[in-house]
């Protein structure tokens, strides 16, 4: 049996009129078909009512006026801010709407489509698995609305606890979240690198830039804890290592401070040596 075959096998029962999908170790009939696009619709019409889509629209609009004004450009800092508030509106904008027209085209697909057919009925599997992922991404996306959630991030990484083991859980964590800045298109700085004397680091510190970096990392923060059987202990005990983990958003401006001069208080400290010479007594 060809490659092909074995990853997309039908069964057909011909005595039952059912007919079974084997797609890569999962069992996926019609009406499990149709129950994931029930799912798949209620959670788009939640998605429609908490984003207000025409809501977005309007505010995609007027920054992009906003950006056509005369002198938009005066003030560089200030620009960059309103291009990078109008990208994130719209891609949930285009987000959204693109999630919903594989719907459509999805559901349609299903109601003509022969599940006897092997290559129709393949083609709408893959699309709803497809639409599955996208839906589960979309669904993070805007849930990350917090006031810092598009910012950069400073990202740090500390052993603790546990000398060498921990120093070695370090560098696994280090080369780890690297792998996953490459995989979401985050580009990163280091800012300061502290290796161990015989193996991992003791600390690092980055600079991590790309879009909604924050907040995709800001689940991260706190202690990581790795129990294993140490690759360093000659008589192979179970040892338990401890990362700290601190991601914090880049602040690029916190604007104009206001202290009031009631919260200012003057506190003045003269030298013992000086208060002598001025014949004072010390206390």
């Amino acid at each position: 049996m060809s490659e092909k075959k074995c990853q997309s096998l039908f069964i057909y029962l011909k005595e039952y009129g059912i007919m079974i999908l084997v797609l890569e170790g999962e069992f996926m009939e019609k009406h499990e078909l149709s129950k994931l696009l029930e799912d798949f619709n209620r959670r788009i019409n939640s998605l429609e009512v908490s984003l207000n889509v025409n809501k977005l629209k309007k505010e995609y609009n007027d920054l992009l006026l906003l950006q056509s004004a005369e002198g938009f450009w005066n003030n560089v800092g200030e620009a960059q801010k309103v291009i990078k508030e109008a990208n994130q509106i719209n891609a949930k904008i285009e987000g959204f709407l693109s999630l919903k027209e594989s719907y459509d085209a999805a559901s349609e697909l299903f109601q003509i489509v022969d599940e006897f057919a092997e290559d129709d009925y393949l083609t709408l599997v893959e699309e709803v698995k497809r639409i599955a992922e996208e839906l589960d991404s979309f669904e993070i996306l805007v849930l990350l609305s917090g006031k810092y959630d598009g910012n950069n991030c400073i990202f740090e990484l500390q052993a603790g606890a546990g000398g060498t083991e921990s120093m070695d859980w370090c560098m696994m964590l280090y080369r780890m979240y690297l792998r996953y800045f490459t995989k979401k298109g985050y580009t990163y700085q280091l800012l300061d690198i502290q290796h161990g004397e015989e193996a991992g680091l003791k600390s690092v510190s980055m600079l991590v830039k790309g879009d909604m970096a924050y907040g995709y990392l800001k689940a991260e923060d706190g202690v990581h804890r790795l129990v294993r059987i140490s690759p360093f202990d000659s008589n192979k005990r179970r040892h338990t290592s401890f990362v700290a983990c601190l991601v914090i958003p880049e602040i690029e401006d916190g604007g104009d401070i206001e202290i009031n001069d009631e919260d200012i208080r003057v506190d003045v400290f003269l030298l013992v040596a000086q208060v002598r010479r001025q014949g004072q007594s010390f206390s």
